[in-house]
């Protein structure tokens, strides 16, 4: 189902139905939000933001965490040439190969 703002969103937080803007999950806060038919999650403690469309993801990360991260979203140290490196710092040429470096043997089949 595409997010929009028409539609209830319910949570269940450790067994728990919650609806609203906060949640706690486990010893952080999670806001969430919906505008524009796109879905918010922001966790300020950690200065992380999620933002869906229903279809796209955008994460967002502060600059706290420059050249502290690895991973499909790239590794953050400005360097477009850095975003395909896999989880052992080799350079992929496709797309397909970058992903599949990052699976997890015997799962996602």
């Amino acid at each position: 189902m595409k997010p929009s703002r028409e539609h209830a969103v319910d949570w269940t937080v450790d067994g728990v139905a919650r609806g609203g803007a906060i949640l706690p999950v486990g010893n952080f806060t999670v806001e969430v939000s919906m505008s524009d038919d796109v879905l918010t999650l922001r966790i300020r403690s950690l200065g992380v933001a999620v933002y869906f469309d229903g279809k796209d993801m955008v994460i967002i990360a502060d600059q706290s965490y420059r050249h502290r991260l690895c991973g499909l979203c790239g590794n953050f140290d400005g360097k477009s040439t850095n975003e395909w490196l896999g989880p052992s710092e080799e350079r992929h040429a496709s797309e397909e190969a970058f992903i599949q470096s990052y699976r997890v043997p015997n799962s996602c089949r």
